[in-house]
């Protein structure tokens, strides 16, 4: 396989386990709701301002939905260590516990990944999967 060709199969893998772990978990959850609930989860410091730039979407629009998802005790605020004026995002820990199973599985896979490459080889992988998600998160690309 080539490198597009490689990504996709990693891409559609990734997509599949999420479909699979969610549908079987999500209720009454939206496929936008999923997503929050995914980008909170990764995502270090997490803020509404934050989930507005990445997804591209007004802060009023990110605000309403996070609301909403607090009220249903999916997400909860914190106030910043650094600055009480801002509010960390992050999940409830029944909310952490009903979706961490792709956390399970990942870590599963990325152990078996170290224990059959070299140390360099995962390495680069990791600058590379890095070095990926800094160009998807640039909007002008």
């Amino acid at each position: 396989m080539n490198l597009r060709e490689s990504f996709f199969h990693l891409y559609h893998g990734l997509k599949a386990l999420e479909f699979q772990t969610n549908s079987k978990k999500s209720g009454d959850l939206t496929y936008r709701d999923l997503m929050y609930i995914n980008l909170i989860m990764f995502m270090d410091d997490c803020t509404v301002t934050k989930l507005a730039e990445i997804m591209n979407i007004s802060k009023p629009a990110v605000t309403m939905r996070v609301n909403r998802l607090i009220e249903q005790g999916i997400i909860i605020k914190q106030k910043s260590r650094e600055d009480e004026r801002v509010n960390i995002l992050m999940l409830s820990p029944a909310t952490y516990a009903r979706f961490g199973e792709n956390d399970k599985r990942i870590n599963h896979a990325l152990a078996k990944i170290c224990e059959e490459f070299p140390p360099e080889d995962v390495k680069v992988f990791a600058r590379m999967m890095d070095r990926l998600a800094e160009l998807f998160q640039d909007p002008n690309v």
